[in-house]
């Protein structure tokens, strides 16, 4: 990588962090954050999987690089199987240049599902939990991903553990503020109707 190259991608990546930075909304955030791997590494396909409790399906999976008529044939959310859920074992990220070749593989499901080769898949860790994980295809201009690609991700991955906790708390803060204000007006329609 040349220097020119490192100060972009340096930049790109500053410019991630602060634009995670100022959201609060968590789908917000996972909307740049799956976007904003897509361009850093040159995929033509993203998706940033968030497991649900269980960690049977997704809460959620956003994608970058489909269009809408090809996500509607997709149809549900898929499960965590195969390589999805590889990445969601273990911490370490993990690419090849034929993910049909791995035996994790479980083909392409539903008939309409793009055929995909170089794969580079980035587990999201907090506090040493596997909260979701980026899943990047098919490297444009490149045979498949490279070292480069895959730190670049992973500090991304870093930074997006940090703005989904965020984001999180920042949720469960609002909620609480919610259920404090209707315990709040509850007692005070009680008070009010105990004195007359």
């Amino acid at each position: 990588m040349t220097s020119g190259s490192r100060e972009n991608a340096f930049a790109a990546m500053s410019d991630v962090v602060l634009a995670i930075a100022g959201e609060l909304r968590l789908d917000a955030v996972l909307d740049r954050l799956v976007h904003a791997a897509r361009e850093l590494v040159d995929a033509r396909y993203a998706a940033l999987g968030i497991p649900d409790e269980d960690g049977t399906e997704f809460d959620q999976f956003l994608h970058a690089g489909m269009n809408d008529d090809l996500v509607a044939e997709l149809g549900p959310l898929p499960r965590t199987h195969g390589m999805l859920g590889a990445m969601l074992a273990d911490p370490r990220p993990f690419r090849t240049d034929d993910i049909t070749q791995d035996p994790r593989f479980r083909g392409w499901w539903p008939d309409a599902h793009p055929l995909m080769h170089s794969f580079l898949g980035v587990p999201i860790v907090a506090k040493g939990d596997i909260i979701g994980a980026f899943y990047l295809t098919e490297k444009e201009g490149a045979a498949a991903f490279d070292d480069a690609d895959e730190k670049v991700i992973s500090v991304l991955a870093a930074h997006a553990a940090i703005a989904i906790e965020n984001a999180r708390l920042f949720e469960a803060s609002r909620e609480l503020s919610v259920i404090e204000e209707r315990n709040r007006l509850a007692r005070g329609l009680h008070d009010a109707m105990t004195q007359n």
